[in-house]
């Protein structure tokens, strides 16, 4: 078991580069290879992705991440872990489990693994040049980037929030069907009209921002943040 605490990685990277720009950089803020692996409390700003697991299982526990340009974890070897009190406040992808041909190739298959999240915070960010999009447009993707060998889900007092639709469209703004697991979560809908795709009954949507606001300065503070 390898446990990696602590640290503070802010990228450098323009803040208006478009999501092609940034995603062909292909970086991670941490990236590891180890089974049972712990990151914690760390802090990552302006990277391609926040957190890029290749083996499993993984926990992720008291992180903090911002401006996170692609996926804030990246789990395309789809393995399974646990996500547990952690905010993750801009991403333009919240969880990516989308494995490409050559991880399949070499015989992935996560859907006899969980990733559990619970007690966290995720917020779409629209942000510069959106994939397909232009790069005067301000776009996000969705929560869960999901494919059918992707892991069985689990979600348990979370808080999302998003502004708009996900530039892939309405129909990704929803919860995963492997989902097997779920209770007391919380989605803050800022966009145009009712929340843009079904939820299942343990999710409450609510149009008041500062549901995520409170919930957003809790955890700082739980955590020695300055506001």
């Amino acid at each position: 078991m390898i446990c990696f605490s602590g640290g503070v990685e802010l990228g450098q990277y323009d803040r208006s580069l478009t999501w092609d720009q940034m995603h062909i950089l292909n970086n991670a803020g941490i990236r590891f290879e180890n089974p049972f692996f712990t990151v914690e409390s760390i802090r990552i700003d302006n990277v391609t992705d926040g957190i890029r697991p290749i083996a499993g299982p993984f926990t992720i526990r008291g992180s903090w991440l911002t401006y996170v340009r692609d996926d804030c974890v990246e789990n395309d070897h789809v393995r399974g872990g646990l996500i547990d009190d952690s905010l993750f406040d801009g991403c333009y992808v919240g969880i990516s489990e989308r494995p490409s041909t050559a991880i399949i190739a070499s015989g992935y298959d996560g859907r006899n693994e969980l990733l559990t999240i619970r007690k966290s915070l995720m917020r779409l960010q629209p942000m510069p040049g959106p994939r397909g999009g232009l790069a005067t447009d301000l776009g996000n993707g969705q929560f869960f980037k999901w494919s059918d060998l992707a892991t069985q889900l689990e979600l348990d007092d979370n808080v999302f929030m998003a502004e708009q639709v996900a530039e892939s469209g309405s129909n990704t703004m929803g919860v995963p069907s492997s989902l097997v697991s779920c209770s007391n979560n919380v989605m803050v809908w800022l966009g145009q009209g009712p929340y843009p795709a079904p939820l299942p009954p343990c999710f409450t949507v609510t149009t008041d921002r500062s549901v995520w606001d409170g919930a957003v300065a809790v955890w700082k503070a739980r955590h020695g943040v300055a506001p």
